[in-house]
């Protein structure tokens, strides 16, 4: 399966469960939650995870890269490249859209974590937060 079919059925699969009417809190601890999974799965400990606040220092890693990537600091607000291209909202094509960006860019941070569940919530996350109002607030 490629991996925009992969998105697709993400995309769908958390519209369908409501997931997309859930609060921002809500969705960033399940965008948290889905980082820890993917730990599990390569064999990080929950004595880790738990210690080292493991998933929320890795998605701050991973919302800088994204950041860094699609949001212009000196304008505060998207890149002009990317103002078109998000400019679908918080839809299944719009999600997808933002997703199949967030997912190359987590690639590049640590392959591990590029998964589309992640990409997904990270989306729905920044779509519902406000793309331009999240790129206003510079990230260290």
């Amino acid at each position: 399966m490629s991996m925009n079919n992969d998105l697709d059925t993400v995309v769908t699969q958390f519209q369908e469960f409501g997931i997309f009417d859930e609060d921002i809190n809500t969705i960033e601890s399940r965008l948290e939650g889905a980082l820890r999974d993917v730990g599990r799965a390569q064999g990080v400990s929950e004595q880790d995870m738990g210690v080292l606040d493991w998933a929320s220092k890795r998605l701050e890693q991973i919302k800088k890269a994204v950041y860094a990537e699609i949001c212009d600091p000196q304008k505060k607000a998207l890149k002009d490249d990317y103002q078109n291209l998000f400019k679908q909202g918080l839809s299944p094509a719009g999600v997808n859209a933002v997703a199949s960006v967030v997912i190359h860019v987590v690639a590049l941070v640590n392959p591990t974590f590029a998964v589309s569940s992640v990409a997904v919530y990270l989306a729905i996350f920044l779509l519902k937060r406000g793309l331009n109002d999240w790129c206003s607030i510079p990230r260290p």
